[in-house]
This record gives structure tokens, sequence and C-alpha cells, in this order.
């Protein structure tokens, strides 16, 4: 379907990560790949079908994307990489362009190897526009849970719906993803919907379609958004 959007909607809005965060490589683009066994190698793939972030190297591998400087959780900096930094601008860059998909949040997988690699794999699945997901945040640690106090802020915010959380473990990583949509800055299109089952709203910001495109007009937007595994170097 083609909608008219508020201008408010093109723009990115992440939470605020704090500008005194002592690690930034990936967020500024100075990373510099290495060769995945003595030095961090980080790949990312993003489909309409899938979000998916490896990293490959020892666990002592740097400080890459950190607020706190650690170099001994290098692998464990993937999951902000993944989830804050890629995954989220994605699910809203999807949406801008008609693609309207949520997180498959129970299906969230990670694989991690000591010293060797750590893979997050988030899966999407198509859905309609009042139901589609812009938004996702994660919280967690290498040998404990992290801190969970954003999690429990997100979910407490008035203008976020579809709100669900999930806590995922693999070996000594443990992270609790979440994912939303902020009505204030992506109100639904559509129709209002008629309860709040599932943190749905009751009433929500409803714009007039326009008009609507073929499926394969669709199709072909979608194409546009996949994309062969990317190694992100500078």
């Amino acid at each position: 379907m083609k909608y008219f959007i508020t201008e408010s909607q093109y723009k990115i809005l992440l939470e605020d990560e704090g500008d005194d965060c002592v690690c930034r490589d990936w967020e500024k683009g100075t990373f510099k790949q290495g060769d995945g066994i003595k030095t961090p190698k980080i790949t990312i793939t993003k489909t309409p079908d899938l979000i998916e972030g490896l990293y490959e190297g020892p666990d002592k591998g740097g400080c890459i994307q950190r607020c706190e400087f650690n170099d001994g959780d290098t692998p464990h900096q993937l999951a902000p990489i993944t989830v804050y930094y890629e995954a989220a601008p994605y699910l809203k860059e999807l949406y801008r362009n008609g693609i309207f998909v949520r997180p498959v949040m129970k299906k969230i997988t990670m694989e991690r190897i000591p010293n060797k690699k750590f893979k997050i794999s988030i899966p999407l699945e198509r859905t309609t526009e009042d139901k589609a997901i812009t938004n996702m945040n994660e919280r967690g640690g290498m040998g404990h849970e992290g801190n969970l106090t954003e999690i429990e802020n997100i979910k407490s915010n008035p203008n976020h719906y579809f709100v669900q959380t999930e806590r995922v473990q693999a070996g000594d990583i443990t992270e609790t993803f979440v994912s939303f949509r902020n009505l204030k800055n992506f109100p639904i299109l559509t129709k209002p919907l008629s309860n709040k089952n599932d943190n749905q709203p009751t009433t929500a910001p409803v714009i007039n379609k326009v008009t609507q495109p073929s499926t394969d007009t669709l199709r072909q937007k979608s194409s546009n958004f996949v994309n062969p595994r990317t190694k992100f170097e500078p």
C-alpha cells in the first residue's frame, strides 16, 4: 500500500546513547576489519526476512562500541551494533519504503563459541502497516544480564506500542531484546485498532490512505532491500 508519510516519520529517532561513550568506532565508521582470528571481524546481513550480526575473533579484541571502556567483552559489543545501530534504522527504512515487517521475537537466536565467534539472528516476518514494528533495542552482558533499566523505560513509555521482549542466552552472553513502535513518530496510517491486546492501542493517529500499488510493485520494492552478506569496512 502507498501512503502519505509525515515529515516526522522520516526522522530516524534512536534513544540517545550519550556523547560520552568512550568507544564509538562502529558508530563513527572508523572500525577496521580484522582477520576474524586474531583481530575482530564483523559482518552484518540485512534483508526484509533476516537481520544478522556475526563477530569473529578473540574475546579480548578491543573496545569497538561501548560507553565504558572494556576490551575484554568484545564479542558482546556485537549486540548493540546489530540491534541498535543496524536493525533499528533498517526497520524504519523498510517502513518508509512501504515494506511492513516485524521481528519474530521468539525465534531470535544466538550462537557463541569462546574466542572464535558470536552470532545474533533476528528473523523478520511480513505484516500490515498497522502492525509494523519500527524500532528495536537490547541490553545484556557477558557473564551477567546487564542493566535492564532502559528496557523498562521503553516498556513504560506511553508512546510505545506492540512492545515485546525476549531474553536469549548463549554460553556466557545473555541478551534481552525489545521491539516496539513509537506512535508519536510513526502513527498508524490505517484504521484504529479495536483493543489493546498484546500492547496494541485502543486508538491511534490515523492518516488516510491514498492509493494501492500492485503486488508486483511491492515485490520490486522488497527486492531493493535484499543485500548479500556485507562486510562493513571503512
